[in-house]
Formats: C-alpha cells, sequence, structure tokens
C-alpha cells in the first residue's frame, strides 16, 4: 500500500494494525494469565487495550497491544516492588 507524504501517522499505524494478528479471548487470557473476570475487571477499568469487532457478536485484540499491555505490567511490577 503507498503512503502519501500528508497521511498522519495514525493512518500508518491503522495500516499495520489491520496486517496483524488479532487474537480472541480464549489466546488474549492465554497469553496474559488471568481469568475471564480479571480481564473483564481490566477492561471496565480502563487498563487494557480496547478490544475490536471482527464479527456480528466476536472481538478480539490486536496482538502488539496485548504484548504492550503485559511489558507495562511486568515494568509496574518491578517498579512496585
Amino acid at each position: 500500500m503507498a503512503k502519501l507524504q500528508s497521511e498522519p501517522a495514525a493512518i500508518d499505524r491503522t495500516v499495520e494494525q489491520s496486517e496483524e494478528a488479532i487474537l480472541r479471548r480464549p489466546e488474549v487470557l492465554s497469553r496474559i494469565g488471568v481469568s475471564q473476570s480479571t480481564l473483564a475487571n481490566m477492561i471496565k477499568a480502563g487498563t487494557f487495550p480496547k478490544r475490536i469487532p471482527i464479527g456480528p457478536r466476536a472481538v478480539g485484540w490486536y496482538a502488539s497491544q496485548i504484548a504492550e499491555c503485559m511489558e507495562k505490567g511486568l515494568k509496574r511490577q518491578k517498579t512496585d516492588g
């Protein structure tokens, strides 16, 4: 896909994300190692990446956002002691 000089960075990020893996809830839970209720609480608190609709009754998350969230959580744990 050709990139125009005048396109904002947000569009670049959207194009990159549209080509990356989308994880469904079971895979996300497996990767982050929490229960469904903990994930729901994290979403409600706004401490977890926003889900993206992938169908009428299906949602997912970009793999890169999940990895970034996990990285931030590890850094926070290290600084907390």
